[in-house]
């Protein structure tokens, strides 16, 4: 992608240039097994049978953009080697609600997979809650709340969304804005464990082969994510990872006591191609 490309990225992201933030209120259809919710930006489906989350999101033209989200570990709060995540859970409790041009889906389940199966006294509960409208934007909060104390835990516990096609990634980071081209190799490429975000405005984000924008801002976390980071394929597709337990800053596990995070997630099908005002640190 070219500089014009991605300064136009930047400025858009900055708030620099005129975006058409709202347009027609989205729609919602319901079923027994889905929820999708559609606006002129782009087209959510969460599934029940796919632990109430995020199984796809769309262009409005039908381009997927984003796989489906989850929140699972791999070791550390089960046995080694077994997965265990909200996305293996197939009976979600999902509520819809609609105010005005607002709407909400939360859902609630709990971690399975062959670890919880094999200790059922240790369960982990979790919430996620989409806040979507007629903007270009999707607010995602969601907690897990586990049944057991844990002590200095060590291991790996992570949010993760996937990106199926990108060309670069890019981080507003404390010491500014990195860019990085998809590369031929699987491996972690951006970690905010070792090159920490803004403090007071951080950004990470995805350029798309079409121009578009993907981006993940306002993060947080209670306990605080100890690593934001993704891990790209090698093949053109990436992962976007808030992570606990992985990094400096791990809090023990308390009976009862959720563990939160939160970030705005922004959908922009194309990057606008008009004139700029550019943001001070590309001068």
């Amino acid at each position: 992608m070219n500089a014009l490309s991605r300064r136009t990225a930047l400025a858009l992201i900055l708030g620099c240039l005129a975006w058409p933030a709202r347009s027609q209120p989205p729609t919602v259809e319901q079923a027994q097994d889905k929820v999708v919710v559609t606006n002129a930006f782009y087209r959510a489906t969460l599934l029940r049978a796919r632990g109430g989350t995020l199984s796809e999101v769309a262009f409005v033209d039908g381009k997927p953009v984003l796989g489906g989200d989850f929140l699972y570990t791999d070791h550390g709060l089960y046995p080694e080697g077994n997965t265990v995540g909200s996305d293996k859970e197939t009976n979600a409790t999902m509520e819809v609600r609609q105010e005005g041009e607002r709407v909400t889906v939360e859902s609630r389940g709990t971690l399975r997979g062959e670890g919880a199966l094999r200790e059922p006294d240790r369960r982990v509960d979790y919430a996620f809650t989409y806040t979507l409208d007629s903007s270009p934007t999707i607010h995602v909060r969601w907690s897990a709340t586990p049944s057991f104390a844990l002590r200095e835990p060590s291991g790996f516990f992570s949010y993760l969304v996937s990106v199926p096609h990108y060309s670069e990634w890019f981080a507003k980071t404390a010491d500014g804005v990195i860019f990085q081209p998809a590369g031929p190799v699987s491996t972690r490429t951006f970690q905010s464990a070792n090159e920490p975000l803004d403090f007071e405005d951080p950004w990470v984000g995805v350029l798309l082969p079409d121009g578009g924008i993907v981006a993940w801002s306002h993060l947080a976390g209670s306990p605080a994510l100890t690593n934001v980071f993704m891990h790209e394929s090698g093949q053109g597709s990436t992962g976007f990872f808030c992570a606990w337990l992985c990094g400096a800053g791990v809090v023990d596990l308390v009976p009862e006591q959720p563990w939160t995070a939160e970030f705005d997630l922004h959908l922009w099908p194309q990057a606008a191609q008009s004139t700029l005002a550019m943001p001070g640190f590309l001068g």
